[in-house]
């Protein structure tokens, strides 16, 4: 190392070499010289120092921002929950209405089949009344052939009256 550095060297007069031991405390001088020297902050710390608080501080971080999550999450479980019961609220207020209306519709029904079964009873009616009106289109079928019958009769009777009349005129004017 040139001399008028702020880093200590190495002695020329010893050989770094022959001791070991001179060695490891030259290259720890070094590297603390290099810490103080590259690495801003806390003076008087080493960087595995630094890195082991840096480390603990991120930990630490981590360590709330996990914290707040978990609390965010319980919070938000909290009110989804709140939430879906909530909703299981209104689904059963709905169903009781679906109910309700389900009484209706089979309130309904129930008339309907009422109203059909009248219906069924007028048309029975209506049947009755078309076999009576046939029956009696019948019977005046048997009047008008028995009223074509009479006035065959009468016609018969009237040409035999006309006749009758004829000879008892031709014989008064004799």
């Amino acid at each position: 190392m040139p001399r008028g550095s702020s880093f200590p060297s190495v002695p020329e007069e010893h050989h770094p070499m022959l001791d070991c031991a001179e060695k490891h405390l030259d290259l720890e001088a070094r590297v603390e010289a290099l810490e103080e020297a590259i690495v801003s902050g806390v003076p008087q710390q080493s960087i595995a120092t630094r890195f082991e608080t840096q480390y603990t501080r991120i930990s630490e971080v981590g360590q709330n921002i996990n914290a707040r999550i978990g609390r965010e999450v319980d919070s938000l479980r909290a009110q989804m929950k709140a939430g879906f019961a909530a909703v299981d609220e209104r689904f059963e207020k709905i169903d009781l209405r679906f109910e309700r209306v389900d009484e209706r519709f089979q309130k309904i029904d129930l008339r309907f089949e009422q109203i059909d079964a009248r219906f069924q009873k007028i048309d029975e009616r209506f049947e009755q009344i078309d076999e009576r009106l046939e029956q009696i289109d019948v019977r005046f079928e048997k009047m008008d052939e028995r009223l074509e019958n009479v006035e065959k009769r009468l016609d018969t009777i009237e040409t035999l009256l006309v006749r009758i009349d004829a000879k008892l005129g031709d014989d008064r004017s004799n």
